[in-house]
């Protein structure tokens, strides 16, 4: 018998958040923990910043030749091809675009925002 681990978007960001405390909470008698915390942190980060970006079909946090190869599947009513998702820089920098954080920053994308 085969068994998979099945998980979600929303599974993954709060399931991210929870090691993060847990990990702090141990870092106490363990200092090693902290290494797992960030770890954990930049997990939650990139899962909680999908789930800002994704939209109703997930192609807005897709690889771009990803979400064009599956885009154009789908309207030639193929097989659907496997999805990657983007880097966090990118998924990061295009959620600062999206919301236009009111800040001088640039994104190590090159993107300057004042």
């Amino acid at each position: 018998m085969t068994h998979y681990l099945l998980t979600d978007e929303y599974e993954e960001a709060v399931s991210a958040l929870e090691m993060v405390t847990e990990s702090l909470e141990k870092s106490r008698v363990d200092a090693y923990r902290w290494k797992w915390a960030l770890i954990a942190l930049h997990s939650a980060a990139q899962g909680f910043t999908v789930l800002a970006l994704r939209g109703s079909n997930n192609l807005a946090v897709l690889k771009k030749k990803s979400a064009i190869a599956w885009s154009e599947a789908f309207r030639k009513n193929r097989l659907l091809p496997d999805e990657y998702l983007d880097t966090y820089p990118n998924l990061y920098c295009s959620e600062v675009l999206t919301y236009a954080v009111p800040i001088k920053s640039t994104c190590w994308c090159n993107i300057t925002l004042t």
